[in-house]
């Protein structure tokens, strides 16, 4: 496996290869997520991976001889789940929080009415507010909380396009040769058979060459028969010389 796929668009990954660069950029981005590094640091790592996955999904269309753009939809799709992902548990714990703040702050929160109300109100949401920016443990616990199903689905969107990117056939030719292109089982490229010569077939004869052969045909028939006419002719003034002219004398 060449260790460019992963960087760079501008190689050709295998079917090996392109899974095998699943594998790694997803523990990447799982040792990303874990690591506890810093948000803008984080967040740098994670664009990488992203571009590093695209690079990958570009090499394997290269490999089979296909456009390198339409890499970037699975990419677009999965980042998109993750953002979706991830805003969704977020506001899921946010509301816990919230519900764990207002009761105690002294709103029945099993009273539908009084918690509208307590929502409604911009002092409660302003103070709620300030409460989530003095514990920035708290705003770590909604990030990490976040962390984990984002990745989820992240990854579970590249692996929904394992199948297709793993069995990706060149374009063109017959369907022979389609069925010696890379694939799943045969990750390395075979060459395509050599076409038989086709056998060479009698010349066509053109109309003029018939008609000029059937003409010299039908000039020669004449000369044959008059050939044939002189030779009957000979023969007979032959006969009549060999006769012995004493059998026509009377005896």
């Amino acid at each position: 496996m060449n260790p460019g796929v992963l960087f760079l668009p501008i190689f050709r990954a295998s079917t090996t290869a392109y899974l095998l660069g699943l594998v790694v950029l997803a523990l990447f981005d799982f040792y990303r997520m874990r690591a506890g590094l810093d948000p803008s640091i984080a967040s740098l790592a994670m664009v990488a991976i992203w571009f590093f996955t695209f690079s990958l999904l570009a090499n394997r269309r290269r490999y089979v001889g296909r456009s390198a753009a339409f890499a970037l939809l699975p990419v677009a799709l999965a980042a998109l789940a993750k953002i979706l992902t991830a805003l969704v548990m977020m506001m899921v714990r946010v509301y816990e929080a919230m519900m764990v703040f207002a009761a105690e702050n002294g709103v029945d929160t099993e009273d539908p009415v009084a918690l509208n109300a307590a929502v409604s109100d911009p002092g409660f949401m302003q103070a709620f507010q300030m409460h989530l920016e003095t514990q920035p443990e708290m705003a770590e616990q909604l990030v990490a909380a976040a962390a984990i199903p984002s990745f989820i689905a992240f990854w579970l969107v590249m692996a929904g396009f394992i199948p297709w990117y793993a069995q990706l056939k060149r374009r063109g030719g017959s369907v022979a040769d389609l069925s010696n292109t890379p694939s799943l089982y045969e990750p390395e490229p075979v060459q395509a058979p050599e076409a038989e010569p086709e056998q060479a077939g009698p010349e066509p004869v053109s109309p003029q060459v018939e008609d000029s052969a059937g003409e010299s045909e039908d000039e020669a028939a004449p000369e044959a028969d008059a050939s044939d006419e002189t030779q009957d002719g000979g023969a007979d003034d032959a006969g009549l010389a060999g006769a012995d002219p004493s059998e026509d004398k009377p005896a």
